[in-house]
This record gives structure tokens, C-alpha cells and sequence, in this order.
């Protein structure tokens, strides 16, 4: 098990079996490594940010713990399992949940893909003004 020990914030994944770990973005422990190479704007496009609150009597109900009354951001389960599934799981209850730490690998390739199209269209503007 990893030591979650020292100062700062860090994110605390729970693995199959349930047990809390680190995550580790270490190459040499990843295999099938691949660009993701897809339609970043045509998917960012389908992807549905929402506010909304917890249903925390559901949430206690499920013993899926509480937390808390105040309005949140985020994404929906339903949503994302349409658009980018491998950002989606379903926990031992049934219910979905966004891996959403998976969302800044997205958002990249997003920001890529609009870098691209600026880069672009200003070839054009340029061509256009006689640069």
C-alpha cells in the first residue's frame, strides 16, 4: 500500500478490492499507451455541466455517506456514459459515477484541438491580409 503521508492535497483512489491508494501516472506502470485521437470539440459539445444538490436522505439511505446541502457542479453519470464512457463506472450499488479526474486528459485534447483551429484560421486571416 502506498503512504498517503506528508503535506499538501492529493487525490485518494480506491482500487478494486476497495482499498485507498494514490494514484500513479508512472509510465512504466500503464500498458497500451495511445493518444486519445478523437473529436475533442464534436465530444465537448455533448457533454452536459450541471448544477444540482445531493439527495442526501438517498444518499444516507444507500450508505453512500452525506454530503451535504450545498450546490455543486458537475456531470451526471447518464450523461458522460453516452459521450466518453471510458470516464464512467457503476459502484457495487448500481449507481454510476464520473472518474472525473479523467476530464483534464479530456479538456487537453479539447484545448489542443481549439489551439489548432486558432492556429488555423489565423493562417487564414494572414493569407487573406497579404502576411
Amino acid at each position: 500500500m502506498l503512504s498517503l503521508a506528508g503535506a499538501g492535497s492529493r487525490a485518494v483512489l480506491a482500487d478494486a478490492n476497495g482499498l485507498l491508494s494514490a494514484p500513479v501516472s508512472d509510465e512504466r506502470l500503464k500498458l497500451n499507451i495511445q493518444p486519445l485521437g478523437m473529436d475533442a470539440l464534436s465530444l465537448l459539445s455533448r457533454i452536459e455541466p450541471i448544477y444540482f444538490n445531493y439527495n442526501r436522505e438517498k444518499m444516507q439511505t444507500e450508505g453512500l455517506g452525506d454530503f451535504g446541502a450545498q450546490r455543486e457542479i458537475g456531470f451526471t453519470y447518464q450523461n458522460l456514459v453516452q459521450v466518453l464512457p471510458e470516464l464512467t463506472g457503476t459502484n457495487p450499488n448500481g449507481y454510476g459515477f464520473v472518474k472525473e479526474a479523467g476530464m483534464t486528459a479530456f479538456l487537453v485534447e479539447v484545448a489542443k484541438a481549439q489551439q489548432a483551429q486558432i492556429a488555423s484560421l489565423q493562417t487564414r486571416v494572414n493569407t487573406l491580409e497579404g502576411h
